[in-house]
């Protein structure tokens, strides 16, 4: 008998040890490459977000689907963090909710009206 791998699954073993190579490293050396990683989109900050708004651009689907999971999956920590942000800014919380009701204030005072008759705003301007 040949024990002799193929090509293909010569490529694979190669692959597969150059993976966990890599993986090995990320886990030995953690605190160096989140280090690296920071100084990196410091240094880059113009080309990191140009990408990152075009990866957006082109993945706009796949990527609110992802949020969409992440945020079914981790209600309580994504409640907290909303809670903690508010907490944190509330002069801008106050200020962005005083920008919206001066911009909307119309739809939100007709809506107020319909309310106050018996009648669902949601159907009757729907």
């Amino acid at each position: 008998m040949n024990d002799d791998p193929s090509a293909d699954e010569r490529a694979e073993i190669v692959r597969a040890r150059a993976a966990a190579r890599q993986r090995d490293y990320y886990a030995r050396n953690k605190d160096a490459v989140a280090a690296y990683q920071r100084d990196y989109r410091a240094r880059n900050k113009d080309a990191v977000a140009a990408y990152q708004r075009d990866y957006y651009a082109r993945n706009k689907d796949a990527v609110a689907a992802r949020q969409r999971d992440y945020r079914a999956r981790n209600k309580d920590a994504v409640a907290a963090r909303h809670r903690d942000y508010r907490a944190r800014n509330k002069d801008a919380v106050a200020a962005y909710q005083r920008d919206y009701y001066a911009r909307n204030k119309d739809a939100i005072n007709l809506r107020r009206k319909l309310r106050k008759c018996g009648i669902d705003p949601r159907e009757a301007l729907a």
